[in-house]
């Protein structure tokens, strides 16, 4: 649940975001700008809407600037 964001000290864009196996999207946990270095994300198995997730697998995208 740590994310290292290393762009040599400068700020930039970061989305952390949870998918179900279907490809929809769950839950959004970061979306916004970010300092470079370690960062950390909880989900709380909570959906966008506030419904409980199904058990199941999950997936996790994390994009940096733009870049996956």
């Amino acid at each position: 649940d740590y994310l290292d964001h290393p762009r040599n000290g400068s700020q930039g864009h970061v989305s952390l975001r949870v998918y179900d196996v279907s490809g929809r999207l769950v839950r959004t946990l970061l979306d916004g700008e970010r300092a470079a270095g370690e960062h950390r994300a909880v989900w709380s198995g909570l959906s966008d809407s506030g419904d409980r997730a199904a058990s199941g697998v999950y997936f996790v995208k994390m994009e940096v600037g733009g870049a996956d």
